[in-house]
């Protein structure tokens, strides 16, 4: 504990450090007050407005995650290379944020409802668990209950991870850092240093008369201010102390499950090995997440306005580009995904008309059959008897059997093999396994990220509805490039072996 102490205060003694935090900080919370009074009248003014937040978030980005950097190892040495722009750093930082800031919004949600939860729970509640006073002290236990989740449990869950995938680690190395008990009790302290006691100090109201109360207004929220930016700063120090003192060969502890699932030196682990190493390749997902991007926004994007003659044929031009763009983007994908090492990236994402072409009948093929499947099935259903089960069948046909079935036959023509090389894949259970994992699980977390979406009328609500929808796509962007792994596993066991037999005969 004294060593985690040590560490923590650390970074408190970094007099740059909290210097920095004070002032960057308090120009970001002015920048922002001014920034809700820019006018809206004119284009140029959006435009202003929106360039205004995304300078605001690159500022808090390259702030906190720099700090999260240096708190690692806070030494001098180390503050000048923490605050070096980064754009990994700021894409995990925000990518975290915003996956914390949507679970608190929904344990927000849970608040406000707390009255109606905790009546219904008194009212299935037996006899003996029901107090005299009535559904109040299940009200003040839930309060409780959720304050807690809101400002200490999904904090404490996320920012390990956050703060691991800046310093350039894995998710692991950041999970690892849960299993210790003081990381909790650490951050517990933090927790109430920077929330239970800000919020003591500011809800206090000392004077009578109004100058008074101003100037005991301005001494509480600087006191706020200061023990708010002390409690992160050892909160950071906290997180690094635990990725710092990590080894790195240490095993997690969900190793052996997995030695279980998938023992070493087996088949599995092989696949799994080979399609973890596609989806580390920073630049494949970026790629990725990029098209996703263009995705959300044309899926968005709903003029009001019937477009003109010329209109039309711009937009099918554009359509058809982004088309064409989409189809080299996942050809290549699957090209380098057969051989995923850093110097074949380039050239698997070289332009190859045939891949495009062969990618694109493989798509109208899908489609055709996910049509005609479709069709028939609800044909059969004349009278509607068997809606549920007949939605449920048409399902699985459209989003796991066909898309299953006509993946390794394209991916094999994309990669200028004979159709008879998909068989290899197709012969697997492991491959169909695989492949329901992987669909299943991306789209059950894409449906909780859009759970609750709405439409949007203001410009900057719809740049929020874009970031969401983004970040939904992320979940099958992830499992579009792990079924590429997959794939190419079986694929590049084919290539291997016809490499090998080629060798053999010119020898």
């Amino acid at each position: 504990m004294l060593a985690l102490l040590r560490h923590a205060l650390a970074t408190l003694r970094n007099v740059k450090l909290v210097a920095l935090h004070l002032v960057v900080n308090a120009v970001l919370l002015a920048s922002a007050s001014f920034w809700l009074l820019i006018p809206e009248a004119h284009v140029w003014q959006l435009f202003f407005a929106g360039l205004s937040a995304l300078l605001m978030l690159f500022v808090f980005l390259w702030l906190h995650s720099g700090t999260l950097a240096y708190a690692v190892s806070p030494v001098k040495e180390n503050f000048r290379p923490s605050f070096v722009i980064k754009i990994w750093r700021l894409f995990w930082l925000l990518l975290g944020i915003f996956i914390l800031f949507w679970c608190m919004n929904r344990v927000g949600g849970w608040i406000g409802s707390q009255w109606q939860i905790a009546g219904y729970l008194y009212s299935k509640a037996p006899t003996w668990m029901r107090p005299t006073a009535g559904s109040s002290s299940y009200t003040t236990a839930l309060g409780y209950f959720f304050l807690t989740l809101y400002w200490y449990v999904l904090p404490s869950l996320l920012l390990p991870i956050i703060t691991a995938r800046i310093a350039g680690a894995g998710f692991l190395r950041g999970l690892r850092v849960l299993w210790h008990w003081q990381y909790w009790l650490g951050i517990a302290a933090t927790v109430l240093l920077g929330v239970w006691l800000t919020k003591l100090i500011v809800g206090w109201m000392p004077g009578s008369t109004l100058t008074q109360q101003t100037i005991g207004m301005v001494i509480r929220f600087t006191f706020a201010y200061l023990i708010a930016t002390a409690a992160w700063l050892l909160t950071a120090g906290v997180l690094g102390y635990f990725l710092a003192s990590e080894p790195p060969t240490e095993k997690f502890f969900l190793t052996p499950v997995l030695d279980k699932i998938a023992p070493a030196g087996g088949e599995t682990r092989s696949i799994v090995n080979h399609s973890v190493s596609v989806i580390r390749d920073r630049r494949l997902i970026l790629l990725q997440l990029a098209a996703g991007f263009v995705a959300a926004v044309m899926a968005i994007w709903n003029p009001s306005s019937p477009p003109l003659t010329w209109s039309w044929v711009g937009a099918v031009g554009v359509v058809l580009f982004v088309l064409f763009v989409f189809l080299w983007l996942y050809s290549s994908t699957i090209a380098y995904a057969v051989q995923p090492v850093a110097a074949q990236f380039r050239n698997a994402f070289r332009f190859h008309f045939i891949r495009i072409l062969w990618l694109f009948v493989g798509l109208v093929v899908l489609v055709l059959l996910q049509e005609s499947s479709d069709y028939v099935l609800w044909k059969l259903n004349n009278n509607d008897q068997h809606f549920a089960l007949i939605l449920h069948i048409t399902r699985v046909i459209s989003d796991y059997l066909l898309p299953c079935f006509l993946l390794p036959w394209t991916a094999a023509k994309v990669m200028g093999n004979h159709f008879r090389d998909g068989l290899i894949a197709l012969r697997s259970w492991r491959y169909w396994v695989g492949m329901v994992v992987i669909i299943y699980f991306a789209q059950w977390i894409s449906d909780q990220l859009t759970h609750g979406s709405s439409s949007v009328t203001f410009w900057w609500m719809v740049i929020s509805a874009t970031l969401l929808r983004t970040l939904s796509i992320l979940p099958i962007v992830v499992g579009w490039v792990t079924a590429a792994g997959l794939v190419s596993y079986f694929l590049k066991a084919r290539t291997s072996s016809a490499a090998d037999v080629v060798g053999q005969t010119v020898s």
